[in-house]
């Protein structure tokens, strides 16, 4: 079934293994090998995720919704915050990316109105993909799938080496830093 977006349609479950496994991540610096695949930015450009929205940079990656009325706002918030200390810091190693968990509804206008409402400048990056790939994604980078029924406010950091770290998603801004900053370190030793 396609989409809003063009997009094919596949269900996802939301399970208790997920959200177990996503515990035991925790503490885990994973580096998950992507498959390239393919993603529409807040533009409506095509993309490939790896090699053109991460690159090699460190990123911090939220998982977010246009239309969700609950903890998504409180996360595009967080990442404006986020995109204020970083430029007040005069940091340009980090990028920030959005990955829409409704890619049924979301399209590239929608993340587009996302981005302004946020204020998101040249390093914050918007994206959808199709299903089939947002639930591949998340269970790369999160261990688990995510959906608009159960969504809990989650986001991730990744090194510049490519390993990823889950974490809370309403962890306070500078927190955020601190873990991404240590997280680095920890694996320059």
């Amino acid at each position: 079934m396609r989409t809003r977006n063009g997009l094919t349609r596949r269900a996802s479950k939301f399970s208790l293994i997920h959200r177990i496994f996503f515990v035991f991540l925790l503490g885990l610096g994973t580096a998950p090998v992507f498959a390239d695949v393919k993603v529409l930015d807040q533009d409506g450009r095509e993309r490939l995720f790896s090699a053109d929205v991460l690159g090699k940079d460190a990123i911090i990656i939220n998982f977010v919704y246009t239309h969700c009325q609950g903890v998504c706002p409180s996360q595009g918030k967080r990442f404006e915050q986020l995109q204020s200390l970083l430029e007040k810091s005069a940091r340009t190693d980090v990028r920030l990316v959005s990955l829409s968990i409704d890619p049924e509804r979301d399209t590239p206008e929608d993340l587009k109105r996302w981005s302004k409402q946020f204020r998101a400048g040249k390093n914050w990056t918007l994206v959808v993909a199709s299903p089939k790939d947002t639930e591949a994604l998340s269970r790369q980078i999160l261990g688990m799938t995510l959906s608009t029924g159960e969504h809990s406010p989650y986001l991730a950091i990744r090194n510049a080496r490519g390993q990823w770290r889950p974490l809370y998603g309403l962890t306070r801004t500078a927190e955020i830093l601190t873990n991404l900053d240590a997280f680095s370190k920890s694996l320059e030793n």
